[in-house]
């Protein structure tokens, strides 16, 4: 059992303004590059003229997404690096190291938790503040940071067991790592993962692997992830009808992953020439088994441009499409045509 303090005085320092407070990169006892950092050129993405003036706002950039979707400028994929962090505790969804501290949730309590109840002589985290906050980032950069955690010592989560896809998925990749909640670690290794180097694709794609196992599966024409009123509200009104018009024109499947177990899914969007649905976290299920020629079609929210899955899209080297909707009240439509003359697109580039 460890007793700390910092919960408490970490709260009153930066209310008091005594000192800064330090990042947990600086508190490492050793830094190590496992993957080095690679230059690339961005690609353009796949969309029809019009469609950058209708975007009114974006989500997890600081700059109109325009430029990064025109393509051709030279961008730094980051390195992957690991840290050691010495005397490391994780309380209630909160690591504490050295003055430093990382929210990788939000905690169960009000009142600070001070007791380690549970000592380790090392870990390797593998969950992040992003993908305990969100399904799609969970998939996206957390499962592949797992085989990157493993090499170092037992892979650790602050998340506390989930069941549905998460428990399902977990167990089709054979995960089990030590579930951290009142834990003292010696040792705890730490790992920045955010750029989307060639080593993080390798790691996805061993992701993929596992899923698919050892069956064949062939080619078919895509498939619509629906969306509906699950999670932050991105309601497109014609989302049913656009699906039927594909499944009916262009043979595509039609996926309700929260009325489908995990092997259901995996069978709709292997072999998937696009996967297509509106912008979050359900399309990182088709995500997972794109191939070299396929593509990543995303439903945009006017009011909600987001490019993460157009960086998914640009690592895996597949293409990314969009069509940006029309607001109808809080929620937007798209123009079926404008989706099928897109679609059109991708077969002659």
């Amino acid at each position: 059992m460890k007793i700390s303090l910092q919960p408490l005085l970490r709260p009153l320092q930066r209310r008091l303004g005594l000192g800064s407070i330090p990042q947990i990169t600086q508190v490492a006892r050793r830094r190590q590059q496992l993957a080095p950092e690679v230059r690339a050129v961005r690609p353009r993405a796949v969309f029809l003229d019009g469609q950058l003036e209708r975007i009114e706002a974006w989500a997890f950039l600081d700059h109109h997404p325009g430029p990064d979707l025109l393509g051709g400028q030279e961008i730094t994929h980051g390195a992957t690096i690991g840290y050691e962090l010495d005397d490391a505790l994780l309380l209630d969804g909160v690591l504490y190291c050295g003055g430093a501290e990382v929210h990788l949730q939000p905690r169960s309590q009000r009142v600070p938790q001070l007791v380690a109840t549970e000592e380790r002589a090392v870990g390797a985290l593998y969950s992040s503040t992003v993908g305990n906050t969100y399904f799609g980032n969970w998939i996206l950069d957390d499962l592949p940071k797992y085989f990157l955690a493993e090499a170092h010592g037992p892979p650790v989560t602050s998340q506390p067991q989930k069941g549905g896809h998460y428990a399902a998925y977990e167990g089709a990749l054979g995960l089990a790592p030590l579930r951290a909640q009142a834990t003292h670690f010696r040792t705890l290794h730490y790992f920045d993962d955010v750029g989307q180097n060639p080593d993080k694709r390798r790691r996805f794609d061993q992701v993929s692997a596992r899923l698919a196992g050892s069956t064949p599966t062939s080619p078919h024409p895509g498939v619509f992830i629906v969306r509906g009123l699950v999670g932050e509200r991105r309601l497109l009104r014609n989302e049913e009808d656009l699906a039927e018009r594909l499944a009916g024109r262009r043979g595509f499947r039609i996926l309700d992953p929260m009325q489908s177990n995990l092997s259901e899914i995996v069978a709709a969007c292997r072999g998937a020439q696009v996967v297509m649905g509106v912008e979050g976290s359900a399309l990182a299920h088709g995500a997972l088994f794109l191939a070299p020629g396929t593509c990543i079609f995303t439903l945009q929210p006017p009011r909600r441009f987001c490019t993460v899955f157009k960086d998914v899209a640009d690592r895996q080297g597949v293409k990314f499409a969009f069509v940006v909707g029309t607001p109808v009240g809080q929620d937007f439509s798209v123009d079926a045509d404008e989706v099928e003359r897109t679609l059109d697109l991708l077969t002659v580039l």
